[in-house]
């Protein structure tokens, strides 16, 4: 139900969005954020808010998401690192040194 003009348009937009978060990695390896803005939901119905990781899928980077401590709720937090357009096996690189500099190894409670 789109028109070829909008799907056009929205291409070139997504291609210009890839180069100003390209532009972002000059000097880094990697993007360090949260990768939500609440914990782990209590179910298995829902990821949670996609606030976080939907531009970074709509430009089409890599992102890997890891925990990073369990807050007050007993749920866990995580992190997401973000990697440049098709440089998905160094930000897998990146991931394992942070998954064993902050040797997150707590794990929740599990469901009733």
């Amino acid at each position: 139900t789109v028109s070829a003009v909008d799907y056009a348009a929205a291409l070139a937009h997504q291609r210009a969005l890839r180069r100003r978060i390209f532009r972002l990695f000059e000097g880094f390896d990697a993007l360090v954020m949260p990768a939500t803005d609440t914990t782990a939901p209590p179910t298995l119905d829902t990821t949670g808010p996609k606030t976080f990781q939907a531009p970074w899928s709509y430009a089409g980077v890599p992102v890997v998401s890891i925990p990073c401590g369990l807050a007050s709720d007993g749920m866990p937090a995580a992190l997401q690192l973000v990697g440049p357009h098709h440089e998905d096996l160094p930000l897998l690189a990146v991931a394992r040194w942070c998954e064993q500099a902050v040797d997150f190894r707590t794990a929740p409670p599990l469901g009733p």
